[in-house]
């Protein structure tokens, strides 16, 4: 796929043309609405596609995960919010396409870019304590670090192989 095409990047067009065109220079602009949005769409055959890959979700519904989460919700009410922490990573995809385009006909996807970094976010139950985010990543001196002081970047940098959270690094 070479690029991806949302309903909020045709409206950003459709208002650069508008204005471009002299024939409309004196008339109030559309709203561009998600109705004009649709309507465009169906007079142009354009639909939406879903770029099939990879995905993964909580089983939230488990019976067994329900009483965990119970269990854990008892243990934490003993202690004052304050000092409550909530550590939470996340994948960073930082060359990922958007899975969904507008297009006339569906289009063969492609390989999915693996190219990540983890981002650790740590606060407690009151917020009023954010530990530095920590950034996790496979090389031990990255070149976008040449030349740069770590210690004032705010951020905690980690490396692994694999770019994720291990109990080594936590």
């Amino acid at each position: 796929m070479k690029g991806t095409i949302t309903g909020d990047i045709l409206k950003a067009k459709a208002s650069e043309i508008w204005s471009l065109l002299p024939q409309y220079k004196d008339l109030p602009e559309p709203k561009w609405s998600n109705g004009w949005l649709e309507g465009w769409k169906k007079r142009h055959n354009v639909k939406q596609y879903v770029n099939h890959g990879e995905a993964g979700t909580a089983d939230i519904d488990n019976p067994d995960n329900i009483q965990t989460m119970e269990e854990n919700r008892k243990l934490i009410s003993e202690y004052p919010p304050n000092d409550v922490l909530n550590m939470d990573e996340s994948g960073l995809f930082w060359k990922l396409l958007l899975n969904k385009t507008l297009a006339i006909e569906s289009g063969s996807g492609g390989k999915k870019t693996k190219d990540r970094v983890t981002i650790v976010l740590t606060v407690n139950a009151t917020g009023s304590d954010k530990i530095e985010p920590w950034i996790i990543s496979k090389s031990k001196e990255p070149r976008c670090f040449k030349n740069i002081n770590r210690r004032l970047l705010g951020v905690q940098y980690r490396y692994n192989k694999t770019k994720w959270m291990t109990g080594l690094i936590c």
